[in-house]
């Protein structure tokens, strides 16, 4: 959900008659000692004092408590009205390099409050001095060549804050032309920047240009249409002396990857992959080399997170063969006229009728006399109904040539680098562990969605899959592990890797690890206060979800009675115990018992969702299911109530399909 608009507030600085009251002791003494002195420093007429006291400010701002002081003495304002126009050059550089800071501490909320007080106006004012001071025309010092390139890696650090906001905020930043040749001067290894200088532009125009695999934004097409820009990005990622940072050659590689299209692209991803994949390597081998904490180390880690946000990315493009949907006529058998005039129908009722209307259909179908003989194609609406995915065969499909190659590519290289960054005995980074997972859980759900189960290719990611479950997700599962991000990335891996269809492990009881991850974040959410933004409450809800899907895969197959039997009683006691449970959790818990119990030829079928009565349960749970969908505002989440309405509609003919085999059965 987005967040609410703040208040814009007034860039002209509010005059006190008293100072700010400040009741805690602590900060008291921060703000008498440290913040004030600095902030009448800041309007001494010496621009020496000046500039002291904003480098003093800038380390400053590091620390929170001190951050928030300055924030409060109206340092942002202080800076957009006098400093960045001071007559003092080096005044003006470390005001740059403050406001900088102050965004990076603060994040999201002060990088939009300096947009919206116009700092792209000194920002661009500052492209265009730079423009002058670096066109090699001018001979300078040591001291004051730094000083410029202080100033220009200030302003791009800005602007690379600037562009975490939104990609509208990149519209208007990058409307002309300046900002781009800015940042790609920078970059260019002709130009002398210092590397820190050079990392800091490549972040900032991969942070512009990033967007939807194959889908550039305006601001990446309008990039490539810059004459010099495809040939400085190819000179980055191709270069490998010293003079290049690791950093800008990864960045130009997600740039590229970013801007690309069918239309026009620097570089395709399977001509891209082997190069970034390199990159990671080369990443990795500086990590492994640093010692822990060091410069090296952290610079590495930053390399190999970026480097394996861009394969991410890649992994989630990989798409170009996605087999089309099936075409769903509907348990009415309803053509495409008849669709179209029960939506017609459907727009003109209210809530409350569409609800009086699919309990009716409910009820006639639950209650449909036992003795109808049971019609010759019930198995065909059952997969209907469940899905396909746990049958082996799918439509068949042409694979693009370009398309297979980087599957290939993917499945080969990727996993071996991934088993090398997240193990037991890993030296890496958490944040750089995550980073691997979440790229591999690309990579799984899009070979899951995109390859047919007949191609070559899936039966080897099949393969992997097995080790990828033994090798990272096993041991992450047994290590317990308390950081909620990790959780959710390892079960969105785990539910693309059961997708799969191969039968995994589960001697390590791993099936209790994902319903004890359940129990956990069901815990956090009820535990969640109604203050706090909704987005809290967001990654432990999907965690419950992604856990449920988890234990769906893991309740098929052939020769795991008791695991199926714990997985099944799981889920029937989360719908059993509506109005308590969480809606969407609910929704896939019914989608994946459905799936779990729709072939009857799997040997857990009798003895346990008959043996265990399921099918009662289920039908004592159906009003409840219906008063779930009921209280689903249409209006407020369209997209969950229709996938509501649709598991209500599913579930309705299961139990009648249920109810029919059994009483086959019986006779």
């Amino acid at each position: 959900m987005g967040k609410a608009k703040q208040k814009k507030k007034s860039l002209g600085a509010k005059v006190r008659n008293d100072p700010i009251k400040i009741d805690d002791p602590h900060l008291k003494k921060i703000h008498e000692e440290k913040v004030m002195p600095l902030i009448q420093k800041l309007k001494s007429i010496n621009p020496t004092e000046r500039s002291e006291a904003l480098l003093a400010c800038t380390h400053l701002v590091e620390n929170d408590d001190c951050r928030k002081l300055l924030l409060k003495e109206y340092i942002i304002q202080t800076c957009l009205e006098r400093l960045l126009n001071d007559d003092d050059f080096t005044v003006v550089v470390r005001a740059w390099g403050l406001l900088r800071n102050v965004a990076v501490g603060e994040g999201h909320d002060i990088s939009l409050f300096l947009f919206r007080n116009d700092v792209l106006v000194p920002a661009k004012a500052a492209i265009q001095r730079l423009g002058t001071l670096l066109d090699g025309s001018q001979k300078r010092t040591k001291a004051e060549e730094a000083l410029v390139w202080e100033y220009a890696e200030n302003v791009a650090g800005l602007l690379w804050e600037l562009a975490e906001i939104s990609d509208e905020v990149n519209e208007v930043m990058c409307k002309e032309n300046d900002v781009f040749l800015f940042l790609l001067h920078l970059m260019n290894p002709t130009s002398s920047a210092p590397v820190k200088t050079q990392e800091t532009a490549a972040q900032a125009l991969y942070t512009i240009t990033v967007a939807q695999p194959g889908m550039p934004s305006e601001v990446g097409v309008r990039l490539l249409e810059i004459p010099t820009a495809p040939p400085i990005l190819l000179r980055l990622l191709n270069d490998e002396s010293v003079n290049v940072p690791l950093m800008a050659r990864i960045a130009a590689a997600g740039i590229i990857h970013s801007t690309s299209s069918d239309d026009k692209s620097i570089a395709t991803d399977p001509e891209l992959l082997p190069r970034i994949m390199k990159l990671l390597e080369e990443s990795c081998n500086q990590i492994s080399s640093a010692l822990r904490p060091s410069p090296e180390f952290t610079n590495g880690t930053k390399n190999a997170d970026l480097a394996l946000e861009v394969i991410g990315s890649i992994a989630m493009g990989a798409q170009d063969g996605e087999a089309p949907d099936e075409e769903d006529d509907g348990a009415d058998g309803l053509g495409e006229e008849d669709d179209e005039m029960d939506d017609a129908d459907d727009d003109k009722m209210s809530d409350d009728e569409e609800d009086e209307t699919t309990e009716d259909v409910v009820e006639a179908q639950v209650h449909e006399s036992d003795d109808e003989d049971l019609p010759d194609d019930l198995k065909n609406d059952m997969d209907m109904v469940v899905g396909s995915d746990y049958e082996d065969e799918r439509p068949s499909i042409t694979i693009p040539t370009v398309t297979e190659n980087l599957f290939r590519q993917l499945i080969k290289d990727f996993p071996s680098a991934v088993f090398l960054i997240v193990s037991p005995t890993s030296t890496f980074a958490v944040s750089t562990q995550i980073r691997a997972i979440t790229a591999l859980a690309n990579l799984a759900w899009t070979i899951t969605s995109s390859l047919p189960k007949t191609n070559k290719l899936f039966k080897t990611w099949q393969t992997v899959s097995s080790s990828v479950w033994e090798r990272i997700i096993t041991p992450i599962l047994a290590s317990n592990t308390a950081d909620v991000e990790l959780a959710d990335q390892i079960s969105s891996l785990s539910w693309g890797i059961v997708k799969t269809g191969v039968t995994l492990s589960v001697s390590e009881n791993q099936h209790r690890c994902f319903m004890a991850l359940y129990q956990a974040a069901a815990g956090s959410v009820a535990a969640a206060t109604p203050a706090k933004d909704s987005k809290e409450e967001e990654t432990p809800t999907q965690l419950m979800v992604k856990a449920i899907g988890v234990l769906g895969g893991l309740a098929i197959g052939s020769n795991r009675i008791d695991v199926n039997k714990e997985i099944g009683v799981f889920l029937i006691t989360l719908i059993s115990n509506l109005p308590n449970s969480p809606t969407e959790p609910t929704l896939e818990a019914l989608n994946v018992l459905m799936d779990i119990y729709a072939d009857e030829d799997f040997d857990y079928d009798q003895p346990v969702f008959y043996g265990c009565g399921f099918l009662k349960h289920l039908e004592a749970g159906l009003p409840k299911v219906r008063q779930m969908v009921k209280k689903i505002n249409r209006a407020h989440t369209p997209e969950l109530r229709d996938r509501a309405d649709e598991a209500l509609e599913n579930l309705t003919r299961f139990i009648q399909y249920k109810t029919k085999m059994q009483n086959k059965k019986k006779d």
